[in-house]
């Protein structure tokens, strides 16, 4: 049956000549556009493979509320966001992160702005039966801990191929009313993006569970003191725009600085 179907499309071809270019037009037609998306989905994925894999730890990540008060009639708080992150360079180069940003819904539903990392005050610690497992913090060097254990314990952001680094960050913010963090029944919801080298931008989506102020100075000694002073806030527009130069303050600010450089 099969063989009788050619040979009828055989004979109607050779009745037909002028249809046999125009089949092979729409062949070579056909199989150029299957190897030219060939070529793209082997690009798109060479592309995929060269770009870092990052993922917020969803196990580590915790908010805080450090202080809460009022602000001219509206509900304020001091917060602290802690987290770990993970990054995995499947490419056969080196990849470097230079920063890290963190922003996160508010009560408005909308992303905050973003916040900067702070300098942790010690190394996170967790008590695991009689022992104490030290936590590695991205960018914070503890050479007393170092020389105890000795070798160096913070990742910075460079990763070899086929190679992955995980360490923690801090953020901590104060904001009132309706910019206040989302609390759901998840938690918060979180976006940590980081940059690279190249100035390539990778975002990784987690859950911030909330947790006492009292577990989260337990988990970072020392952060007690991050609960005063705008210093330790890690908004960036808050730098930017906080600090009058004409002011005592930051006449004050100046003096230290051109002290420094003398």
């Amino acid at each position: 049956m099969i063989l009788g179907v050619i040979n009828e499309a055989v004979n109607y071809l050779d009745v037909h000549s002028h249809l046999t270019n125009l089949i092979i037009f729409f062949a070579t037609l056909l199989i150029a556009w299957i190897s030219g998306a060939f070529k793209i989905i082997k690009g798109l994925a060479q592309r995929l493979d060269n770009r870092l894999r990052v993922r917020v730890n969803p196990a580590t990540a915790r908010i805080a509320f450090l202080k809460k008060f009022d602000h001219d009639g509206h509900e304020a708080a001091r917060f602290a966001f802690c987290l770990s992150l993970s990054l995995f360079n499947p490419t056969d180069k080196n990849q470097t992160i230079v920063d890290f940003e963190l922003r996160f819904k508010d009560r408005r539903r909308r992303w905050s702005n973003d916040l900067l990392p702070l300098t942790f005050p010690s190394v996170p610690r967790q008590d695991i039966g009689d022992n104490v497992k030290f936590l590695p913090v991205f960018f914070s060097r503890f050479p007393e801990l170092e020389a105890i254990i000795g070798k160096e314990f913070t990742p910075n952001g460079k990763i070899h191929p086929n190679d992955s680094q995980s360490g923690y960050l801090l953020f901590i913010e104060e904001f009132n009313g309706s910019w206040l963090p989302l609390i759901t029944n998840k938690g918060v919801r979180i976006k940590v993006i980081c940059h690279d080298l190249r100035g390539r931008k990778y975002i990784a989506k987690g859950w911030a569970k909330s947790i006492s102020a009292k577990k989260m100075f337990s988990f970072i000694p020392g952060l007690t003191a991050y609960a005063e002073g705008e210093k330790y806030l890690s908004s960036l527009h808050r730098w930017e725009t906080g600090v009058d130069p004409l002011s005592n303050e930051g006449k004050k600010i100046i003096r230290q600085f051109d002290k420094k450089s003398d």
